[in-house]
């Protein structure tokens, strides 16, 4: 998946940062409610905290003396947005419909793909001892992710149903589930070539963050050898 996530806040500071994507909105909030912009994320690590420190880190904006981020779980920030406990998030589906849907004033203040094109976002993740002991395994499995979004993408009745009966029901109907499928915050892909040039992007902020003493090697992260092989094998699975 890539480019999943945006920052969402309160209409007030959205619009006014629309209007001019500077630091200064963050300057003209701070001026007139007497407090640093609160903002909730991800804990450090995560692709939504390392996003947001990128886009800060793009404003110039100090995100230690001129912004309060607020790290936590994913219904955490759920609950603190809905509850108008901070006054935005940088988050990701499905907490981005759900806020949409809540009637609370808040609205999209910048999306993930314009601070980073082609953000990565989720990826099938495999340890090289298993990769060299099960070869025929893992093939197998990159098919299956392979299949599975393209019933993401095709058959979205069934993948909704799974989506709210795996969420919870109470908190993604199967109706709202559809339209988290078809959010621009889920762009979903297999295919690992296309997300290498905004995988070295971000990797090269995390060195400039300190998370990383060095970049790390695109060809020795990614293995794209069970990938083609299965699009040659299988034409009709190439473009997913």
């Amino acid at each position: 998946m890539t480019e999943q996530v945006a920052v969402i806040g309160r209409n007030t500071f959205a619009k006014a940062f629309r209007a001019n994507p500077t630091k200064a909105a963050f300057r003209q909030f701070a001026k007139k409610n007497g407090r640093n912009l609160k903002i909730a994320t991800f804990p450090p690590g995560s692709t939504p905290h390392v996003m947001l420190m990128m886009w800060l880190d793009q404003l110039g904006v100090n995100h230690k003396r001129e912004v309060d981020i607020i790290p936590m779980g994913g219904a955490q920030v759920r609950q603190a947005v809905l509850a108008q406990r901070v006054d935005a998030t940088m988050i990701l589906e499905p907490i981005i419909t759900i806020i949409r849907h809540s009637g609370i004033p808040y609205s999209t203040v910048i999306e993930g793909r314009k601070i980073l094109p082609g953000q990565p976002g989720s990826v099938l993740f495999v340890r090289q001892e298993l990769i060299d002991k099960y070869p025929k395994r893992i093939k197998k499995l990159v098919e299956l992710n392979i299949r599975a979004i393209k019933m993401l993408k095709e058959n979205k009745a069934e993948t909704a149903k799974i989506i709210s009966d795996k969420i919870g029901p109470k908190v993604v109907p199967v109706k709202m589930a559809k339209e988290v499928l078809d959010s621009p915050y889920m762009r979903w892909t297999a295919n690992p070539h296309s997300v290498i040039e905004g995988t070295q992007a971000y990797n090269n902020f995390q060195v400039k963050m300190g998370r990383f003493k060095k970049p790390l090697r695109m060809n020795q992260l990614f293995d794209f050898s069970f990938y083609d092989a299965i699009v040659k094998e299988h034409p009709e699975l190439k473009g997913y």
